[in-house]
């Protein structure tokens, strides 16, 4: 089974963020019992990666007392380490979930024709990370035609005069589907002026 980049950039950025979660858990308890066993017995050798130094109270104290606040900047990193792997799946989530999008190219809105009319109809439809499966064209609730490879096109031919709403249906690899935006068309009988050019 072949994963999608999605798929894998989803995975790893859970294991950096249960890692990174982890690792700041553990230092920061490493910490606090570092900073109990100070209060109790301070004169208790060096425990874990820095040395203990006598009459500290607080917290800020013992942090500042660490050779360069090792401890303290490892549980940091920890952390940093996790928000990079939210980040990582905020970017995946963005990307898995763009929307399946269709247009249609042509004719475009308000084109007029004389009949018998022969009318390619094309569209565009695009999804990140997955396939477009077909492109199904209609007329109202017509079906004209589909297309399965791109460029999305069909050819509605002998169109007899009248008033027309294109529409293009695209489905993706996972049975999604969306509808574009309504064009209108006109086809005016033999001989007369379309529409649009007539008031010229």
């Amino acid at each position: 089974m072949q994963m999608s980049a999605e798929v894998i950039i989803a995975i790893i950025s859970i294991c950096i963020v249960v890692t990174g979660l982890f690792l700041a858990t553990m230092f920061s308890l490493l910490m606090i019992e570092e900073i109990d066993r100070k209060r109790q017995d301070s004169s208790l050798d060096s425990y874990f990666l820095f040395t203990r130094r006598g009459g500290l109270r607080t917290f800020r104290e013992y942090r500042n007392s660490c050779p360069k606040g090792s401890l303290h900047i490892y549980s940091l990193a920890a952390y940093a380490l996790a928000m990079i792997g939210v980040i990582g799946l905020v970017v995946c989530t963005i990307r898995g979930y763009q929307p399946l999008v269709v247009r249609i190219t042509s004719p475009t809105d308000g084109a007029t024709f004389s009949a018998p009319a022969n009318i390619t109809i094309s569209a565009n439809a695009n999804i990140s990370g997955r396939t477009v499966s077909r492109v199904d064209f209609f007329q109202g609730a017509t079906l004209l035609g589909s297309s399965t490879t791109p460029p999305y096109s069909v050819t509605w031919s002998n169109v007899p005069a009248g008033n027309y709403s294109l529409t293009a249906k695209a489905t993706d690899d996972r049975g999604t589907t969306t509808t574009s935006n309504a064009i209108s068309i006109a086809v005016s009988a033999p001989g007369r002026i379309p529409p649009s050019v007539s008031g010229r």
